[in-house]
């Protein structure tokens, strides 16, 4: 083959190429914020500019964007013609002034949604954790205690395999945890439990760190909580990373935060950073400190980091970085076990935010609208009914997930009190499940507007 013919390959080649690369990825979208994507032009009308965005990882997802947030539309190598910037119009209140991680200042703590928790004294608390704790709850008379005989409650005769009828773990996991109303019957069951070890010095306190999780996860009752996890170090000397941060959360629930701080800075949980640990840091007030452990966790771990500090921008409202940490999980290469799960959030996470940009629930149809999000175990459908700008309810209609706590009804009260899918802290323990209910909701209200 002479030059003359290679050179007129190539030419072909590059001119295919550059076809292609147009038509897929040529476009840009820019908002009146500044902010610029990157994608494919579907469609431009007087209200609505319906435009693909590429994301990290070549995922894609579609956008409307509404007409007057959009300063200017590229389509290819011809630019459309740009609209003058759209005035805002004058705010009702004050705008709210987002804080910066890399600014000298320190970040602004994000108020939690909700009533704040009644400030106590630590002499107050230990007196409610005492008080509370060795009595029974009120609705102990109403509970049977009821379990399989064939129960090995004692701990000492393992069977090999996963043997729910058997093996206590197994049984919570599989017969307990997955069902609320057999919550109550399952704490009752562990008070049996710890009755039947009081002469076992190594498995009584198991029974006791178990009470206490499920008395502060899945009834939240704090001060029964505070009470067996105290109990639980007392008897079996140093506690796990979960007891640890549990009996903070209780504290800082009860009302101290002093009391809360003081006990993760005992077991240096200030400095070693842990997923934990830090998002309780964040509700604590301590956004920067929480942000400094996510990003030092990265450098360890880059999949867990980056979800925890994505997740710390998201909460704070600074969207654009939290699209960044995500776009980083994204990228890790080959992660294994919760590296996938990790992955998959990031990614869930990272379309929820890009929809929350210009997200405005004012325009949101009438109706009843639909939203899926994957979670831990498989897609979580929610079901967002809106009237006249407002959510009047949230409903988690279907999942498959089997440790959810309390979110599944928390999380959607707390959407519908805040009228808002914007700045909601996970409820504590159930961070996947959480995060599916709300993108979910996001993904609802953003396909469904006038």
């Amino acid at each position: 083959m002479n030059n003359y013919s290679k050179n007129i390959q190539c030419a072909l080649v590059f001119v295919l190429l550059a076809a292609v690369c147009g038509s897929v990825c040529g476009d840009e979208i820019t908002l009146n914020s500044g902010t610029t994507y990157k994608g494919k032009l579907l469609s431009k009308t007087d209200s609505t500019v319906k435009f693909r965005v590429m994301l990290g990882g070549g995922t894609e997802i579609v956008l409307d964007f509404p007409a007057d947030k959009v300063r200017s539309v590229t389509a290819g190598d011809v630019p459309a013609r740009p609209k003058p910037p759209v005035k805002p119009k004058p705010p009702i209140a004050p705008p709210v002034v987002k804080p910066d991680p890399d600014s000298k200042k320190p970040t602004k703590p994000v108020k939690p949604v909700g009533p704040a928790p009644t400030k106590r004294s630590a002499t107050a608390i230990n007196a409610l954790i005492q008080k509370e704790g060795k009595t029974l709850p009120d609705w102990w008379d109403s509970v049977k205690l009821n379990y399989p005989r064939t129960l090995d409650l004692k701990g000492v005769n393992r069977a090999q395999g996963w043997q729910p009828r058997i093996n206590l773990g197994a049984y919570f996991f599989s017969l307990v945890t997955p069902h609320p109303n057999q919550w109550k019957q399952g704490v009752k069951l562990l008070h049996h439990v710890i009755d039947v070890r009081k002469n076992d010095r190594m498995r009584q306190p198991e029974a006791m760190a178990m009470l206490a999780k499920y008395y502060n996860r899945y009834l939240e009752d704090y001060p029964r909580a505070a009470y067996w996890g105290l109990q639980a170090d007392k008897a079996g000397g140093r506690p796990s990373l979960q007891g640890v941060v549990g009996l903070a959360e209780c504290y800082f629930l009860l009302g101290n935060k002093s009391m809360a701080e003081a006990l993760l800075k005992k077991y240096r949980l200030n400095v070693q950073p842990a997923p934990q640990s830090i998002k309780l840091w964040a509700e604590l007030g301590q956004a920067d400190l929480a942000l400094k452990q996510a990003m030092s966790l990265a450098n360890r771990i880059p999949y867990s980091g980056y979800l925890a500090a994505g997740n710390l921008h998201r909460l704070a409202g600074r969207y654009d970085k939290a699209a960044g940490c995500y776009d980083k999980v994204l990228a890790t290469k080959d992660p294994r076990g919760h590296g996938k799960l990790y992955r998959r959030r990031a990614q869930e996470n990272g379309q929820a935010v890009r929809l929350l940009k210009t997200l405005d629930i004012s325009r949101v149809s009438n109706g009843t609208h639909h939203g899926t999000s994957m979670s831990y175990r498989g897609p979580l459908e929610v079901d967002v009914k809106v009237s006249a700008g407002k959510i009047v309810s949230v409903k988690v209609t279907k999942h498959k997930d089997d440790i959810f706590f309390a979110s599944i009804t928390k999380m959607p009260k707390l959407i519908v009190a805040k009228q808002s899918v914007e700045k909601l802290d996970a409820v504590s323990g159930a961070t996947v499940t959480s995060e599916a209910i709300v993108n979910a909701a996001t993904k609802a209200l953003a396909g469904n507007r006038h």
